[in-house]
Formats: structure tokens, C-alpha cells, sequence
């Protein structure tokens, strides 16, 4: 997979030997006009940007570079976990929080974790109940109502597909093994 470039210098001979330099290990892209740059970094997943320090300046104004991903995962998870419990909390609500559109949340998310953001907010709910039920110190309906499912029989099936056994059986088997599920979270 090649990490995407994009070159923004005023030289077009300095241009021309970067591109001939970088091109056979990397998709390299070159312009300098603002709409150009604001165009590729949306839409070509641009990784690096190597620009003079003049067009640096201009440019951050008028562009908001990427974000690394491990950034924007961090800040993702943190939102769901700050409302995991909140019934509210959806694609919207995500691409709202992190202010983007949601088709633009939809592709990032689907592009980092192979996930879409449904399948990641249930996931983050599911994990949640779970480290919930392994204390052993909450009913089972009180688990779907802390991870903002809409009724513990959703959450109930969600939760069966998800880790193949019953919310209660599984809460269950951990309060007789003495299990810490923590660990095996992290899938």
C-alpha cells in the first residue's frame, strides 16, 4: 500500500526532483492552489504534506491537515465512552461530536478498524455491559440501561451474537470461575 504525498512548493524545480525522488515509493500528488489542496486531502487520503514554510502558513488557514489516526481513534473512543450510556449516541451524534460530516466519519472509521461506526458504538456498548456483568454487581437490565441499549432484550440478543452466551449466563459463569474479563476484551 502506498502512503499518499502531496507537494506544495512554489520552486517547480525543486518540485520535479522531489516527485522524481519519492514517486516509485509513494503516490505523490503536487499543486499549490488552496481549493487543489483542500480537494486532495479529502479526497485522496493524503498521509504527509511537504510544503515551503510560506505556503505552510497559507495553507493551515485555509485547510485543516489530517489528523494522525491514532489521534482521531483516541478521540473517537473517548466520546463513545463519555456517552456509552446515552441512548442519543449514534452516527450523527459521533459525526457531530467530531465535527465532521457523516459520510466523512463513516469512510474514516470504515478505513481505520474495517468497522462501520454502528458496528463500533455496539461493540463499545457490548464490552462495556460485559466488564459491567463480570462484577456481578448489577442486574441484567440495569447493564442494557448503563450501555444505552433501548431494552435488555436487545441488548439481550446483541449480546448473545456477540459473545455466543446470554447476558445472564455469562454473568453467571464469571461469578462462579472468578474470572477477570478485562483481558479478553480486547479483541
Amino acid at each position: 500500500m502506498h502512503n499518499n504525498i502531496l507537494l506544495i512548493l512554489p520552486d517547480k524545480k525543486a518540485q520535479a526532483a522531489l516527485l522524481n525522488e519519492l514517486q516509485p515509493a509513494f503516490t505523490v500528488y503536487a499543486t499549490d492552489t488552496p481549493e487543489e489542496i483542500e480537494q486532495l486531502i479529502k479526497e485522496k487520503n493524503i498521509e504527509l504534506v511537504v510544503c515551503s514554510a510560506e505556503h505552510y502558513t497559507h495553507t493551515r488557514q485555509t485547510v485543516q491537515l489530517p489528523e494522525p489516526e491514532n489521534d482521531f481513534i483516541n478521540r473517537l473512543h473517548s466520546c463513545i465512552a463519555a456517552n456509552i450510556q446515552n441512548k442519543v449516541l449514534s452516527v450523527d451524534f459521533l459525526a457531530s461530536t467530531m465535527n465532521m460530516s457523516r459520510p466523512t466519519l463513516y469512510r474514516k472509521i470504515k478505513t481505520i478498524t474495517n468497522q462501520t461506526p454502528n458496528e463500533l458504538i455496539a461493540l463499545a456498548r457490548l464490552k462495556q455491559a460485559a466488564l459491567l456483568l463480570a462484577s456481578a454487581n448489577y442486574k441484567v437490565f440495569e447493564v442494557a440501561e448503563m450501555t444505552g441499549f433501548s431494552s435488555p432484550s436487545s441488548f439481550g440478543k446483541a449480546f448473545l451474537k456477540q459473545f455466543k452466551v446470554t447476558p445472564v449466563a455469562f454473568q453467571q459463569n464469571h461469578k462462579n470461575a472468578g474470572i477477570h474479563f478485562n483481558e479478553q476484551l480486547h479483541m
